[in-house]
């Protein structure tokens, strides 16, 4: 009983998404912090990147109940820092954005079979 409990709980803790558009490409991203260093002295953050995969149905109370409806994201990176923090500048995100993209696109091209 314990387990089904758990997976209800970690199934409706559901985090909203930013939207980010960059190069054509539209990225939906999360910032997440925690306490790090001794005894929780420092606060570190990471934003992580998802692209949306599809919207997809589950029932509310596991094998009961009415459909439930949910979008699925696929996480694609992380940077170990806010982008919404004022100290990051928009030359260092958009150096970090450009060799993610650049990466990405180099997989889309390897999945088509663009070896060479």
């Amino acid at each position: 009983m314990g387990s089904i409990f758990f997976s209800y709980i970690c199934l409706i803790k559901i985090k909203i998404m930013k939207k980010l558009e960059y190069k054509g490409r539209t990225f939906f991203y999360k910032i997440e912090s925690g306490e790090c260093g001794d005894h929780g002295g420092f606060s570190c953050h990471e934003t992580i990147f998802h692209r949306f995969v599809k919207v997809s149905t589950r029932k509310k109370y596991w094998l009961f109940g009415p459909d439930v409806i949910y979008d699925e994201y696929e996480e694609l990176f992380k940077f170990d820092y806010s982008i919404e923090k004022p100290t990051t500048t928009k030359e260092k995100l958009r150096a970090d954005l450009d060799k993610q993209v650049a990466l990405l696109d180099r997989y889309d091209e390897i999945k088509k079979g663009e070896i060479v």
